[in-house]
């Protein structure tokens, strides 16, 4: 593309910095990430977490149904 088509609003377009929104998004991905990290840890030993484990379904607890021919 030559110079002599590309308006001003473009060339303005083109000199826009995008490092501001750049940054507002990694800041928020680390804020949200260090929440979630705390949030595990206060309740890693939680009850209802502890249960979970407890019955999740594992190969020795599983129930098949199988059909006779």
């Amino acid at each position: 593309m030559t110079e002599d088509f590309v308006s001003d609003e473009a060339k303005q377009v083109e000199d826009l910095n995008w490092d501001k929104f750049m940054n507002d998004i990694v800041q928020r991905e680390t804020d949200f990430n260090k929440s979630q990290k705390d949030h595990i840890e206060r309740y890693e030993d939680h009850p209802a977490r502890k249960l979970n484990k407890r019955i999740r379904e594992t190969p020795h607890n599983r129930t098949r149904f199988t059909r006779k021919k």
